[in-house]
C-alpha cells in the first residue's frame, strides 16, 4: 500500500540517498559512506517481508547503484545540517568552503542582509515600526512635469494599496518618485502612457521588497493586467533605476 515503509521504489531510494541522508544525517563521512550498502540490505529485507515482486526490488537497487557515486561525492565534502542547510539552499548562507573561513556564518549572514538594504548603517537603523503614510513631495520637481508625476503617483498608489495590499509600499513608491523626478525629469517629459511609467515604478518597488518572490499572486503579469497593460516593465524601469544610482 502507498506509504508502506517496507515498499521501496527507485524514486524513494533516490530521495533517501540524495536528499534525506546528506541533508539530515549528521555523522562522520566514514559512517555515511557505508549507507548505500546498508540501504541495499534494507531494501532486500523489506521486499522479502512484503513478498514484493523481484523486478521492483531490482529497480530500487538499480537506483542505489546509479546514485551511489554522486552520494559518495556529496558526503565526502563538508555540508550544513538542519536550519543552516535550509538557509544555504535559500542562498542566505554560502556552501561550505566557498567563502573566507575566517568569516563566521553570522558575519556572512549580516553582511548579506546589509547588502540588500543599503549598508550596515541602514541595517542597524531598521526597526519594526511601519513606514508612515507620506504624501508625495513635489517641492524639488520642475513645474512642467508635476501634473504627470501626480498622475503616475495616483496610479502607483492604487496598485500598492489595492493590488499589492500594502500601504507601506505606497510610501516607498512616493519616496522613489521624489528622488527620480528631480534627478531625471526627462523620464516624465517623454511621450508615453502614465500607466507604463506607473508599472515601471511599481515593478521597482515590488522587486526591492520581494513582493514577487513567491511566484504566486501578486505577480508581474497580474500587476500589468491591473494597470491594463501587457508585457513586462523591466526595460522601462531602467531609466528610473539609473536615476536612483542602481544598475539592474
Amino acid at each position: 500500500m502507498p506509504g508502506d515503509p517496507l515498499r521501496w521504489s527507485n524514486v524513494v531510494a533516490e530521495i533517501v540517498l540524495m536528499d534525506m541522508i546528506p541533508r539530515k544525517v549528521a555523522a562522520d563521512p566514514t559512517y555515511l559512506r557505508g549507507m548505500p550498502d546498508a540501504l541495499r540490505t534494507v531494501i532486500r529485507y523489506a521486499h522479502d517481508r512484503r513478498d514484493i515482486p523481484e523486478r521492483y526490488t531490482r529497480q530500487a537497487l538499480a537506483a542505489v547503484d546509479e546514485f551511489e557515486p554522486d552520494y559518495l561525492d556529496a558526503v565526502s565534502h563538508p555540508c550544513r545540517q538542519g536550519p543552516e542547510a535550509l538557509l544555504e539552499r535559500m542562498g542566505a548562507l554560502p556552501p561550505l568552503g566557498e567563502f573566507d573561513q575566517d568569516v563566521s556564518d553570522e558575519e556572512y549572514f549580516l553582511g548579506s542582509l546589509a547588502a540588500n538594504v543599503g549598508g550596515m548603517a541602514a541595517l542597524d537603523a531598521l526597526d519594526e515600526v511601519p513606514l508612515a503614510d507620506e504624501e508625495l513631495d513635489l517641492d524639488s520637481m520642475p513645474d512642467d512635469i508635476r501634473d504627470r508625476v501626480r498622475r503616475v503617483e495616483a496610479l502607483a498608489a492604487d496598485v500598492c494599496e489595492n493590488y499589492f495590499g500594502d500601504v507601506e509600499l505606497r510610501t516607498v513608491a512616493r519616496r522613489i518618485l521624489a528622488r527620480v523626478a528631480p534627478s531625471e525629469p526627462i523620464i516624465f517629459r517623454r511621450n508615453g502612457r502614465d500607466e507604463t511609467a506607473a508599472a515601471a515604478l511599481c515593478w521597482i518597488v515590488a522587486k526591492a521588497n520581494d513582493v514577487f518572490a513567491c511566484g504566486t499572486d501578486p505577480n508581474v503579469a497580474g500587476m500589468m493586467a491591473y494597470l491594463g497593460l501587457k508585457g513586462t516593465p523591466g526595460q522601462r524601469a531602467q531609466p528610473m533605476l539609473r536615476a536612483l544610482g542602481v544598475e539592474e
